[in-house]
């Protein structure tokens, strides 16, 4: 069965609990995607966890279950103590989507960081970052976590994904006027663990790599102005080309590098990288000269390779810069077939993926995809970049509906 249907199932806790705090029922509910409306069996562990003295979240009760279709009900947690957090397939024993109720989901905010076992973290990582997508968790409600639980996280790759996740979430997903703010936040945390990690660690060059797309207040710019410089110097810290080109684009991205910079650091770093690094940075510029030429690289010439149309169009479709992106959004609609036409494979995929105009998300652009996907003869592979676009829309206008916060 496994093989022959698609979709991983959802599986959420059904609670209720008497005035004592105590469960009077406890059931598991398991949800199938609607397009592949599939309930599978599953044998699963349910965890109980509790802080400890020490702030730690510590196992309390575990017990072992198995489901098979919509609401399958766990006797064996009758009348137990309603934990601070419940873990639906502790232990990682089958392949699913996990939920969370809402005190579980305000334990995560204050406390992912500090769960005394490393699977069980991870696990709730990779559950909240999927709410977060799928928007059942809203971008700053995510946010709230990550700042609460990154320093604490000792696993650089968990770490990275988690760091990768909030940037493409903020680039795609959140409301464009919030993610100066939510950037501000992370951009301070990351520079205070900066501060404070080991010299020359896979963490603190992680630190350093937040704040090349975080950085936003004066302050903060004045900081990664000063690695690039060398004013500012963080013992053990290799400021290498990729590190010094992403600090150069958070500072174009924020006004304060222009083609000037731009040129002494291609001087610098002469290569094929570092040619494609200065275009995407030129295209970071928030201005509509510089929005414009990017444009004209990746829209309207079929001169630039992959790595750097790919580039270029990244830096071009910042939330920072939806004003100016504004008159973009039905020059995207326009310039696709041709795109579609002009480009070979990989390339043209990628091209309707990240230009799609995500920063001008609403009602109405949704009825520009409609209509957009409602022409006749429309290439089936195209209209399917549209389409998985407008879902990303959407998901988007439904996640900023939800609450900013899981914190009562």
């Amino acid at each position: 069965m496994w093989l022959e249907t698609a979709g991983p199932n959802t599986l959420r806790p059904a609670i209720a609990v008497d005035g004592k705090g105590r469960f009077t029922e406890f059931a598991v509910l398991q949800e199938a995607p609607a397009a592949h409306p599939v309930l599978r069996p599953h044998h699963f562990a349910i965890g109980l966890y509790n802080t400890d003295a020490d702030g730690r979240l510590v196992r309390s009760h575990r017990v072992e279950a198995d489901i098979a279709g919509p609401r399958t009900a766990v006797p064996a947690l009758a009348a137990l103590a309603r934990p601070d957090l419940i873990l639906l397939n502790d232990d990682d024993l089958t392949y699913a989507v996990i939920r969370f109720d809402d005190r579980s989901l305000r334990t995560l905010t204050d406390s992912i960081g500090r769960f005394a076992d490393g699977l069980a973290r991870t696990i709730c990582w990779s559950a909240v970052m999927d709410m977060a997508s799928q928007a059942e968790l809203a971008v700053p409600a995510f946010v709230a976590v990550l700042l609460s639980g990154m320093g604490d996280e000792p696993a650089i790759s968990v770490l990275q994904n988690v760091h990768a996740t909030a940037e493409r979430l903020m680039r795609v997903s959140a409301d464009p006027a919030w993610v100066p703010a939510g950037k501000r936040e992370l951009a301070a945390e990351g520079l205070r663990l900066l501060m404070a990690a080991e010299p020359g660690s896979d963490h603190q060059l992680a630190w350093a790599q937040l704040l090349g797309w975080t950085a936003t207040t004066p302050e903060q710019l004045d900081f990664v102005a000063g690695l690039l410089t060398g004013n500012v110097s963080v013992p053990g810290l290799p400021v290498g080309a990729e590190l010094r080109w992403d600090l150069l684009r958070r500072l174009a991205v924020a006004g304060r590098a222009g083609d000037g910079e731009i040129d002494a650091e291609l001087a610098r770093d002469a290569t094929d990288a570092g040619r494609r690094h200065a275009a995407a940075c030129r295209a970071a510029i928030g201005d509509a000269e510089h929005k414009a030429a990017a444009w004209r690289v990746v829209a309207e010439s079929a001169e630039a390779g992959l790595e750097e149309a790919f580039e270029v169009a990244r830096a071009f479709n910042v939330p920072e810069h939806a004003d100016q992106l504004r008159p973009y959004v039905e020059k995207y609609f326009q310039a696709l077939p041709d795109i579609w036409a002009s480009r070979d494979g990989l390339l043209r995929i990628l091209l309707g993926q990240v230009l799609f105009p995500y920063t001008a998300a609403s009602p109405g652009l949704l009825r520009r995809v409609d209509e957009f996907l409602g022409q006749p003869h429309l290439d089936p592979a195209l209209a399917r970049v549209v389409a998985e676009g407008r879902d990303v829309a959407e998901k988007a206008l439904r996640s900023r509906e939800l609450p900013a916060s899981s914190v009562d």
